[in-house]
């Protein structure tokens, strides 16, 4: 019964939050997003369950934030950074990502400081 009611409790907060989430399973591979992702991304849930989230990868973030990111989630440490993705309609965004990673789920969360993307990027 508590179990049940936590995981109530995880999924309204989830589903109430102002920033963008991601929760994939311990291959990479999406298994929730929340409303905040689909409006900022323009992807339904449909579209993106089962996917890898580099999907969204604009090939415009540098190949060091890469690593470093790595470097830290490999060892079990949170990574705060920056990165350019792309929407659906081809649009790039600049977002502040915090990514937690925890066996056997982790969890990317889009967001400023504000908990919103924080700005379009320039295409190109």
């Amino acid at each position: 019964m508590e179990f049940e009611l936590s995981l109530g409790l995880m999924e309204s907060a989830l589903k109430s939050a102002s920033v963008a989430v991601i929760i994939t399973d311990d291959t990479a591979n999406i298994q929730y997003v929340n409303e905040q992702f689909t409006q900022l991304t323009g992807y339904t849930c449909d579209e993106v369950i089962g996917r890898n989230p580099k999907f969204l990868k604009s090939g415009q973030t540098s190949s060091a934030t890469y690593q470093d990111m790595w470097s830290k989630l490999v060892t079990g440490k949170d990574w705060h950074g920056e990165l350019v993705n792309r929407k659906k309609n081809g649009s790039l965004f600049i977002e502040h990502a915090h990514i937690s990673f925890r066996l056997p789920w982790s969890v990317l969360l889009h967001c400023s400081q504000a908990g919103r993307n924080v700005r379009e990027a320039p295409n190109g």
